[in-house]
């Protein structure tokens, strides 16, 4: 009996029309993420994590809403750049926040708020009666009584 060999093609290997297109796309998306590192300062470029078209529209996805708010700035001039260098005409560049990792938020400890020493609690009350400004001192009263309750119960927040 002889020995039989299997092989596996990877599935890419394959020519059709839709691994094809598949390509082609992968590769645009490539060369127009690159003409975005290329453009943007270095710090930047590599907070531009990845680009999709969708049409006349180019989405560029990063990690946090901080980046994103910087790399739009940048819009202006990554706009002719792309379609100078691209056979897309895109007249829209729009920004993504990629879904952060569950995990990171499962760790964080939840925030616990830092009360005023009891001293300091005492000095607004003190100060509650040398205030002239009604309004002023109705809310000093009230941030007085809250502070001394959260004390009592310990309850920080």
């Amino acid at each position: 009996m002889s020995k039989r060999t299997t092989s596996f093609k990877a599935v890419l290997s394959y020519h059709n029309r839709a691994s094809a297109a598949l390509l082609r796309q992968l590769e645009e998306h490539q060369k127009i993420l690159a003409l975005i590192h290329s453009t943007l300062p270095e710090n930047l470029a590599k907070e531009a994590t990845d680009c999709m078209l969708k049409g006349r529209k180019l989405v560029i996805y990063t990690n946090s809403a901080a980046w994103a708010s910087q790399l739009r700035f940048y819009s202006p001039a990554l706009l002719p750049i792309i379609n100078s260098q691209t056979a897309e005409s895109i007249e829209l560049i729009q920004f993504r926040i990629l879904q952060p990792d569950a995990s990171i938020h499962a760790q964080k400890k939840p925030r616990v708020a830092l009360l005023p020493s009891a001293n300091n609690v005492g000095l607004i009350h003190k100060n509650i009666i040398n205030t002239a400004d009604s309004k002023l001192k109705e809310s000093l009263f009230k941030l007085n009584n809250r502070l001394k309750q959260l004390h009592k119960t310990g309850d920080r927040g």
